[in-house]
């Protein structure tokens, strides 16, 4: 078990890293590049402070999130990493927070240290203990960001850590959150390598605006998964929110100062709180509003005519009916929030090369959606090793096991995988 444990160990330190060049860590990674940007010149020690407070945010938070997912598939229920993008509530929240955070970016609103130095710290003495805690919550994000994202490496390790004792699960979770944290870790043990960033400026203070631009797409991207996790009703109501919370942030950074006139500062507060309490309101009808009822797995008496190159929906009876006939079969478990799923369709899947090879293979497809929680796919995860997406499993006629191909796919990967079948 010590080797197991320390190999598993070793994967999981590498899928953190490689974690942080995964798409949807992107806008964060921004943030964080321009956190190191903004510490260039400062002391050795408060630059190993900030990047270790950093660090600690996003390891805590990784040990956070292995003890949730521990209780509750205690409790009985099959969930896996990133589980809570599977819930219209958590993505409602990060729907608002990241669109105030955005807004804070380009100076609709400031309150003193709480977001805007998540976005650039602030070590004076004076400002320390509040930059570190910024430092802090900045790694929580990044972990919450990270999460609907499995690096290579990452999905074997987390599917080892989840079958194991809860002291062994801790262990690989602590080494997955320590590889994400390391480039920064470095970059706090070693302070040389920032001389590559400009000096600090008045620069910067665009810089900080442009980055918001990465935010509001990531808002955007997830008001999309809202829709396809709800309905169009619930993607207009959390719209709705955001426009009163963008309202109450700019009436708050407007007229709710110390400079502001006392009438006006009385009238922005009462809109504000209205506005506020609406977009409260608005978020969790959302977060309730809930998609048509659809066709659980299970049901099928009979193969159906195939069509190659379509994709079906998954069905581990029509999976297994398929198999029986001597075909091959390719599940792709995929999810709206992954965005690693999302590129490895843009760019392989859903290309027309590849969707020649599919036909010309005559292999049959189906998609497992995990974008809510689906027990009979969390099932199907577990029992193939893995507990996140995407996982791309590849039946060949009359093998008994499944072949995994790789989270990151390229147009060759694709190729080598289908060169079998290619009749």
């Amino acid at each position: 078990m010590g080797m197991e444990l320390w190999t598993y160990s070793g994967l999981a330190f590498l899928g953190g890293l490689i974690l942080n060049l995964m798409p949807c860590v992107l806008p964060v990674l921004s943030l964080k590049i321009f956190h190191l940007m903004s510490l260039s010149g400062e002391s050795r020690k408060k630059l190993f402070l900030y990047t270790g407070a950093y660090a600690a945010g996003v390891i805590v938070s990784f040990l956070v999130l292995s003890g949730l997912l521990l209780a509750l598939r205690a409790a009985g229920q099959q969930l896996g990493w990133g589980f809570h993008l599977q819930s219209s509530g958590f993505l409602v929240f990060m729907i608002l927070f990241l669109s105030l955070f955005a807004l804070n970016l380009l100076g609709a609103f400031e309150i003193g240290l709480s977001l805007t130095s998540i976005a650039g710290p602030d070590l004076k003495p004076s400002h320390e203990g509040k930059a570190l805690g910024s430092a802090f919550l900045s790694g929580v994000l990044a972990t919450v960001v990270a999460s609907p994202c499995t690096a290579p490496f990452m999905g074997s390790a987390v599917g080892f850590a989840l079958s194991q004792t809860a002291a062994t699960t801790l262990v690989i979770f602590f080494f997955l959150g320590l590889g994400l944290a390391s480039p920064f870790l470095l970059a706090g043990l070693f302070p040389s390598v920032l001389r590559v960033f400009p000096r600090p400026g008045a620069w910067m203070l665009r810089l900080k605006q442009l980055l918001a631009f990465p935010l509001f797409a990531t808002v955007a991207w997830l008001l999309w998964v809202l829709g396809n996790q709800t309905s169009v009703d619930g993607l207009v109501l959390a719209l709705f929110s955001v426009l009163l919370v963008a309202l109450t942030a700019y009436l708050y950074g407007s007229f709710l100062q110390p400079f502001a006139h006392r009438w006006s500062s009385y009238s922005a507060s009462i809109v504000a709180l209205f506005a506020l309490s609406g977009a409260v309101y608005s978020g969790a009808l959302a977060a309730k509003n809930q998609s048509p009822a659809s066709l659980r797995p299970g049901t099928v008496t009979e193969v159906p005519d195939y069509k190659p190159g379509q994709w079906l929906n998954y069905d581990p009876a029509l999976v297994d009916r398929f198999r029986r006939s001597g075909a091959a079969v390719l599940v792709d478990f995929t999810a709206d929030w992954c965005l690693s799923c999302k590129v490895n369709e843009r760019t392989v899947l859903d290309t027309e090369h590849i969707r020649q090879l599919f036909v010309k293979t005559g292999i049959v497809l189906f998609k497992a959606d995990w974008t809510n929680e689906d027990p009979v796919i969390s099932e199907e995860l577990d029992r193939l090793g893995r507990n996140g997406v995407p996982v791309y499993a590849l039946y060949y006629p009359g093998a008994s096991e499944p072949t995994l191909l790789p989270e990151l796919l390229t147009i060759s990967i694709m190729e080598d995988a289908l060169q079998p079948l290619v009749k």
